[in-house]
């Protein structure tokens, strides 16, 4: 997919990426360039560490939206199902550990 840079610098990333990066308005994105690549993700999230109880919790330095619940169930299949990754192709297609030919790790063996 194609896109241009305006004059005043900005570029119009793609629907489909968008969506599938679950990219909204109003993400702030860093950029970098490697080996004459341009990169752009979703910038880190600054957060604060708070003790909960026995826990140490990250806390967020910023209010964030509401987690949908369509997200919570997609987040809660890809762990359950070990056959993927969780992420999506743009396609829609679930992107299998298999098709991105990640090796498997050998099965933990008791001594």
């Amino acid at each position: 997919m194609n896109s241009t840079i305006d004059k005043a610098g900005r570029i119009v990333v793609p629907k489909p990426i968008r969506t599938a990066a679950r990219l909204e308005p109003g993400t702030e994105v860093s950029f970098r360039l490697v080996s004459g690549r341009v990169e752009m993700e979703p910038a880190p999230l600054a957060v604060s560490l708070e003790r909960r109880g026995h826990l140490v919790v990250a806390v967020p330095n910023r209010e964030l939206p509401a987690l949908a619940v369509s997200e919570f169930e997609d987040t809660i299949a890809a762990v359950r199902n070990p056959e993927s990754d969780g992420s999506e192709s743009l396609e829609g297609r679930p992107t299998t550990r298999s098709s991105l030919r990640l090796r498997s790790r050998p099965a933990h063996r008791p001594c």
